[in-house]
């Protein structure tokens, strides 16, 4: 019987196994950090503002890092968490790789690259480069797999505009960068990352739930490679961008190409508040200094990778500051990328004095201090690979609701494809015993048979909520044999 371990998530997005694991030959350079912040510079009174105001927004991991020392640590900042949108920022850095070493041209078009998608493209759209997807001004605009619904509802129409006119925020441009660096490169996105930037970088947290390939088949050829990570983990990828891409005298990227990630590819207007965007370069957020602004995190120029729910990394290059904020999305609450900015606004107030001077800055080891929102992490579970008569016993399509129903088919795997609601396809496991769950939901469901042990429901909790999903057997025909 074919095991594989997924871990289970009371929220949205939990990651299933892919195992990467950090050799032991991986040079890991344990963090240290400041025994007296005030002695390098900081406030700790406003670090204690900063502290408290993530127990307002419900953060569960800070790390600041200054200049390669942890300054404060807060929470579990251990422990992976779900980091959604902030995969860009890998990719952005596994493409700068590729693109470096000759595997990868920036100008090439999508034609030349065979790509192609579910009906096929457009000539126009075929025309967008590399670098069209990598700023997010492709000009395709079709459904992608991992979208949001806010990414649904404003996405413009096909064809409205042509390849490097227009940015839009598309996950299909990101999707398929991840499909074209794997191609390039012969290997895929999560061994690239491990070979190419954590195990140089001596990340500590990595497991066999760090990335999980989201397909939606039955919608796009190209799945989404989301992760999962550790707060000092993500600060080392962003003490990788402070330093222009140097670790330990090796370069691991090229300078030019931290410097043209951080270059704005768009402008947008003038922001409507001083947590918004300036700009988008290589799948990262551009936030300019503004020379009118009151607050810390609009007085510096701020290099940031960020995802739903409150994860973000932030660089101050000028202040050689490393940043990062996740919530809890699994046990808790999640939070806000305006929670999160407030946390690095408070922070970045913290440094009173930038240069100190006669003062001995002693280091210690990495001493996390607790956050009161911690909740334990959930128990991983074991998903069982179906067999070929599990998937013929229960595709079909069922009733979810008066006007939802969902189909249940087989791609290779396992999915349930949902109509009349604008939710994505999902990719269903089952455990040992019998009960199927998801990697992007909350669902504890069992099968419910007849005396003749065909399917009649599916019942449990959805969102904690009770359901008893009834199948349409007139609808029995659907199922593949």
């Amino acid at each position: 019987m074919k095991v594989m371990t997924l871990q289970w998530t009371a929220s949205r997005f939990a990651l299933l196994a892919l195992v990467i694991s950090v050799s032991a030959s991986a040079a890991t350079s344990e963090w240290r950090q400041y025994e007296e912040p005030a002695r390098a510079g900081w406030s700790v009174e406003q670090l204690e503002v900063a502290r408290k105001i993530t127990e307002e927004v419900r953060s569960a991991a800070v790390m600041v890092v200054e200049d390669g020392t942890v300054v404060v640590a807060w929470g579990e900042v251990d422990r992976p968490f779900p980091i959604y949108s902030m995969r860009k920022g890998l990719y952005s850095a596994l493409a700068g790789i590729a693109v470096e070493e000759g595997r990868l041209d920036l100008e090439t078009t999508l034609n030349a690259l065979g790509v192609s998608e579910i009906g096929g493209l457009s000539e126009e759209e075929l025309s967008a480069t590399v670098e069209h997807l990598l700023s997010s001004r492709s000009g395709v605009y079709r459904v992608s797999a991992y979208e949001p619904a806010s990414m649904k509802r404003n996405r413009p129409d096909r064809g409205s505009h042509r390849a490097g006119e227009h940015w839009f925020y598309n996950n299909w441009d990101f999707n398929v960068i991840a499909h074209l660096i794997e191609s390039a490169s012969g290997e895929n996105i999560e061994t690239l990352f491990r070979h190419r930037i954590a195990e140089p970088l001596g990340m500590q947290d990595l497991s066999e739930n760090t990335a999980f390939l989201f397909q939606e088949p039955s919608r796009s050829l190209y799945p989404a490679v989301i992760f999962r990570l550790s707060a000092r983990d993500l600060a080392r990828f962003g003490l990788l961008y402070e330093r222009k891409g140097l670790w330990n005298s090796h370069r691991i990227l090229e300078e030019e190409w931290v410097e043209e990630s951080w270059r704005a590819r768009t402008d947008f207007s003038e922001p409507s508040s001083w947590e918004d965007a300036t700009g988008f370069g290589y799948m990262w957020w551009i936030h300019r200094a503004r020379s009118d602004a009151e607050r810390p995190f609009a007085q510096r120029d701020i290099y940031l990778t960020r995802g739903s729910h409150g994860q973000v990394l932030a660089i101050v290059p000028s202040l050689d500051l490393v940043v990062v904020h996740l919530t809890d999305t699994e046990t808790g609450e999640g939070g806000t990328f305006e929670g999160a900015a407030r946390v690095i606004d408070a922070v970045i107030a913290s440094k009173t004095i930038e240069d100190p001077e006669g003062s001995t800055v002693r280091t210690t080891s990495l001493r996390p201090e607790a956050l009161p929102n911690a909740s334990p992490a959930p128990e991983p579970r074991t998903a069982v690979a179906w067999s070929a008569e599990d998937i013929r016993s229960i595709s079909g399509e069922y009733a979810l609701g008066p006007q939802v129903t969902f189909v249940v088919h087989e791609d290779g795997r396992l999915f349930a494809l949902p109509k009349g609601v604008p939710m994505s396809e999902v990719e269903l496991f089952r455990d040992a015993e019998g009960r199927i769950f998801s990697p992007v939901l909350d669902v504890k469901i069992t099968v419910v048979r007849t005396d003749e042990g065909r399917i009649a429901a599916l019942e449990g909790q959805i969102e904690g909520r009770p359901v008893r999903i009834e199948r349409l057997q007139a609808r029995d025909s659907t199922r593949k044999e």
